[in-house]
């Protein structure tokens, strides 16, 4: 493991055991197929605890912003120091296990609408306390706004 992916890891860590957030989580969007209501749902393990059934409801809808549980967890990012990377987002190819699934639930639109709700999860968390670092290659179309580069690591 070099360049970017070691780096981002080793940033958690350090932020982490320097006391600058009070946790980090590193999710390697490029080696998952969970669905963002399922990445939530992790997130949501790591900082509040283990959910109740009721709020395992989050994987269950089509948008979660209609769950009082997304909604508890974006509260709860916006108040608390922590870290999340989402490393690789240019690569994320979300699917909903099952053996076939409609157009709208695989392929290309569905990796755009959970783009959308990707981009809207980080519009709900801004302007809190927790600081997330998403990541994509220079010529992806996430990369539109002001990029920072870091220059001299390999891919």
């Amino acid at each position: 493991m070099a360049g970017k992916t070691a780096f981002l890891k080793h940033l958690c860590w350090w932020w982490d055991i320097t006391g600058l957030v009070d946790h980090g989580q590193y999710i390697d969007l490029e080696a998952t197929q969970d669905t963002l209501n399922e990445i939530l749902l992790l997130i949501y393990r790591e900082v509040i605890g283990m959910p109740t059934i009721l709020e395992t409801e989050m994987v269950l809808v089509p948008d979660a912003r209609a769950t009082t549980v997304y909604w508890q967890l974006v509260n709860w990012l916006q108040l608390n120091h922590y870290v999340i990377v989402l490393n690789g987002v240019e690569n994320w190819k979300p699917e909903i296990p099952g053996k076939v699934q409609p157009a709208d639930l695989t392929g290309p639109a569905f990796w755009k609408a959970e783009r959308r709700a990707l981009e809207n999860f980080l519009k709900d968390v801004s302007g809190g306390e927790t600081i997330i670092i998403v990541t994509a290659e220079l010529n992806s179309p996430w990369v539109d706004i002001n990029p920072y580069i870091l220059e001299g690591l390999s891919p």
